[in-house]
């Protein structure tokens, strides 16, 4: 729910406190959805990482040419 500048000005008290949670509410849960697909994507790096042969240069590169995790981090940025 989004208001005017005017709009605000004109609402009472109580009803601007109710805006300002409401708005707080849907930051912390956009924020929260943002940082548990962040930390997903970190896991799956990580375990692909451990699952790569290879020296640590070699499992660096397949975790930076893998198709997947690179379709996931684009996601992750739009978000």
């Amino acid at each position: 729910m989004t208001f005017s500048v005017e709009e605000l000005w004109r609402l009472p008290e109580s009803a601007l406190i109710g805006a300002y949670h409401g708005a707080r509410v849907t930051f912390v849960e956009r924020k929260f959805a943002r940082d548990t697909q962040r930390a997903r994507l970190e896991w799956l790096r990580a375990k692909l990482f451990i699952n790569t042969s290879g020296g640590v240069t070699e499992r660096r590169m397949a975790v930076d040419v893998s198709e997947e995790l690179a379709r996931k981090g684009r996601e992750l940025r739009e978000i």
